[in-house]
């Protein structure tokens, strides 16, 4: 068994005894309460992701706001790219959305430092 479905399977062993368990309180506060703790497990296959990248976040970023305004929204990009023919730079952020998917948004400025474009699409892998 590989690697990664090792981990997909311990991680959907416990969630579906978390499940499982919580059956038996009354309120999954209940159930955290008699836990006494609760171990958070994040498992990244992928890199990390950006989590100030949200769709909210995404809505949020528009035609002619500076490099500085995106960095204050979002923070410092994962990656950027330079694509010398249309004279723009693209500012990369890996995030998960909102259905669970591993996504990535695209911030597009031009040489002046101004966002002309947005992109945001869910990876293949």
């Amino acid at each position: 068994m590989s690697a990664t479905r090792s981990v997909c399977a311990v991680a959907a062993a416990t969630a579906v005894a978390l499940a499982s368990s919580a059956l038996f309180f009354s309120s999954p506060a209940s159930a955290l309460a008699a836990a006494g703790s609760v171990a958070t497990v994040t498992v990244s296959f992928l890199g990390a992701r950006s989590p100030r990248v949200s769709d909210a976040i995404i809505l949020r970023v528009a035609p002619g706001m500076t490099r500085g305004d995106v960095v204050e929204l979002i923070g410092e990009p994962e990656r950027t790219m330079r694509f010398p023919l249309s004279h723009t730079t693209s500012w990369d952020y890996p995030f998960v959305d909102s259905w669970g998917y591993a996504s990535e948004f695209s911030v597009i400025f031009n040489d002046e430092g101004m966002v002309v474009g947005k992109v945001s699409s869910r990876n293949d892998y």
